[in-house]
This record gives structure tokens, sequence and C-alpha cells, in this order.
């Protein structure tokens, strides 16, 4: 099967990995997987070459940008569409894929519109919905008409959808009045040649981190979205009350300094390490003994829970839908009530203690990745998903070809 796969991710977005690891199981599957970035930032980004002093026209752009960007964000993305829909009808029509499969991007609906010219039978991979922007990106102005029709009519239009939760898929089926089955739940995998338990430890880390002290450990961008507050609580109140625990938090974001504050006292008993390449978060996560998410939205499925389960490290994370669809609690790891930070510093606290509760758990979960978790898994459902569609697709322009006859 040929598959042309259209994202809209800026050229340091995180998302790219996702897409990188299932291009590549498909294509260990048999399967032509061709990637293609339709976001016009990324080809600026990546064809920039050496910096040269900007001219005028790039300086006043910028200040235009800085003033005007969050009342016009939006409406600026809405308009790319048009440009879009040109732009992915001339690529693919040099050669048609047998699917388009397209990574949402919530202010683009482009893709509808492109595969009902071009005839494809078109898979939506949707990762969040239109109202994540009024969730957690308060940096723009927005106007809710604008994404969650373009969610719609994306919903509507797409033959078959893929979601990272349940938890979405029933959001997005009652918001839109859709049948679930056009859903189909594919979580996040892991690499498992990255990440497993004999990966040795990032010779980077300071001296004391590589010692017998218990290492509690975070990856990601220290955003809302990821509870950076109670992150830095949990940091603080169990750091005073085990004075052998250490920390270790792996990444950037706009809310760092609260773990900054919060963990001031603990001296070098806590590392922030600032962003770092995704090539080093296996060494770094092999430091851990416990891996914490202490927030998540309600329909996330964090890719970051899936590496440290693989990895064979004991993790804590809220008791929601999402999280709940990969980890048993007290099976392969330990769940707290969402927003509860005195749930968040037991369930810690319990892990700082008992060692041997750790390695079961990180045990468990090792197995649990590599019976039904990784992007190979992730993978074949997703091409069972565009089997059935291109079938059901095919079925559809014959039944067109006869009634026309």
């Amino acid at each position: 099967m040929h598959i042309a796969y259209l994202h809209y991710l800026t050229s340091d977005a995180s998302g790219l990995h996702h897409v990188r690891q299932f291009a590549e199981a498909a294509r260990q599957l048999g399967h032509r997987v061709d990637i293609q970035a339709m976001n016009f930032h990324y080809q600026v980004e990546d064809t920039a070459g050496p910096s040269a002093p900007p001219s005028l026209a790039q300086r006043l752009r910028r200040q235009l940008k800085r003033r005007f960007a969050r009342w016009l964000h939006e409406p600026k993305e809405f308009l790319w569409n048009f440009k879009y829909v040109r732009r992915e009808v001339a690529l693919l029509s040099e050669e048609p894929p047998d699917l388009l499969l397209v990574r949402d991007h919530i202010p683009t609906a482009s893709c509808v519109t492109t595969a009902r010219r071009l005839g494809l039978p078109l898979v939506l991979e949707m990762n969040a919905p239109a109202e994540e922007l009024r969730l957690f990106l308060d940096a723009y102005v927005h106007y809710p008409l604008i994404p969650d029709r373009l969610e719609r009519h994306k919903v509507h239009g797409a033959d078959a959808i893929t979601v990272v939760s349940g938890a979405l898929r029933d959001y997005l089926a009652a918001k839109h009045r859709v049948a679930a089955d056009k859903f189909t739940v594919n979580p996040n995998g892991g690499d498992l040649d990255r990440f497993h338990p004999q990966v040795p430890v990032d010779d980077a880390l300071p001296p004391s981190f590589l010692g017998q002290d218990p290492v509690v450990g975070f990856v990601g961008s220290f955003e809302t979205w990821h509870g950076s507050d109670l992150l830095a609580t949990m940091a603080s109140q169990v750091g005073q009350q085990r004075p052998d625990c250490r920390f270790l938090f792996v990444g950037d974001g706009p809310e760092r300094h609260h773990l900054l504050s919060a963990t001031a006292a603990l001296g070098d008993r806590a590392h922030l390490t600032g962003w770092v390449e995704h090539s080093r978060v296996a060494g770094l996560v092999a430091a851990f003994d416990i891996g914490v998410v202490a927030a998540a939205g309600f329909y996330m499925s964090p890719l970051k829970v899936v590496e440290w389960m693989a990895a064979g490290r004991a993790v804590v994370a809220p008791r929601q839908g999402p999280l709940e669809e990969l980890i048993d609690d007290g099976v392969h790891g330990l769940l707290f009530e969402p927003g509860d930070p005195q749930a968040l510093i037991d369930c810690v606290l319990r892990l700082v203690d008992d060692a041997p509760l750790r390695q079961r758990l990180g045990a468990a979960a090792h197995a649990r990745v590599r019976e039904s978790l990784t992007w190979k898994h992730n993978a074949e459902r997703l091409l069972a998903v565009a089997q059935r569609t291109l079938a059901e697709h095919a079925l559809k322009s014959h039944r067109a070809t006869r009634k026309g006859a």
C-alpha cells in the first residue's frame, strides 16, 4: 500500500517523533509511506541556512507579528487552508497514493477538500480536540466558531479516524454526532530498541545521579497541561521528607520557574537539564527509578508514559481514562486522583520507600509495552484501518460506476 502521510508540524515539534516512528514501522511491514511536511514554517526553518542580518521587510514583519499575532494567529491559520489545498493537490497529483493519511492540525481542514478532488480515501489521525486551543494555548485570542466548525467538517469528511484514547473518541463522537465505530483507538507506541531496562545511564549526568539514591523524574515540556505546579509541589514535599531522594527533570517551557523555585532548597539533589535532543532521552530515563506525570488533558495519551514503561520504570500518573487504558493501578504503575497533590505525593513516597514494588511495576510495564504498545503494534492497528478504508472506498466507487452505467 502506498500512503501519503501529511503533517502540519514545525521542524522542532515533538510530534515529529510519532510521525517518523509510525512511518518506519509501516515500512518494515512492507508498505510505502511518503512523509510530507506541509506547514509553511517548516520549510522556512529547515532551509534558512546560516543566519544573516534581517532585511527591512523581515524586521517590519517581526514587529507586526509581535504586536498583532495574538489576534490574527487563528484567522491566518484558517486562510492558509486555501494555500494548503493548492499545494497538496499539486504535490499528490504527481504520483497519487492509494490512501491519504493526515496528522490533524486543529486550524487546518484542507485535507478533506484535497482528498475529494483527487478521489482518495482519507484517514485522519486526531490527537487532540479543538477544545485544546481554549484549554491551554492562551497566548492567542480564540475564535471558537472557526476551529469547532473545521473540526466538524473534518470528522464528517474523513473516511476513518484514529484517536489516541477512548476518551477522545467518545468526546468527538458525541460532539459531532457521528458513530463511535468511525474511530479507532490507537495509542502511541514505544521504541523497544531505544527504551528498555538495559539502556546505560547518560554519562553527562552529575555523578550523584549514578548512585543508589532513588531518582524521581519527568521528561517533557513544562506547560500548564503537564501540571508543572503539581510537579513542583511534589518535588518540594518529597524532597523534604526523603533526604536521600533525587529529582531529574528533563525539558523546558514557560512553567519551568515552578520547578526552579520548588527545588532551590534541594541543592544538587535536583537537576534540570533544559531542552535535550530526543536521542538523549533514553539514557536520561535510565537514571529514573520513578517517572511522574502530574497532570494530563482528559484526552491525552502521553508518549512519555509508554517510553518510561518500555524502559521498565515505575510510573505514577493521574487516574483518568487515557492513562487507565495504559496502566492498571498497582500492576503497571500507581494512579492517583487528578489534581490531588497529597495523593500524588503519597504515591511517590510509597515507591521511594519500596524498591521491590518499583521493580515489580517496572517489569510489568515493560511486558505490557512489549505485548501491545510498540510502534509496530501502532502501525498494525492503523494499517488495518487503512486496508478497511481502501476496501470500502473501492466498493463505493464500484457501486457509483455501476449506477452511472
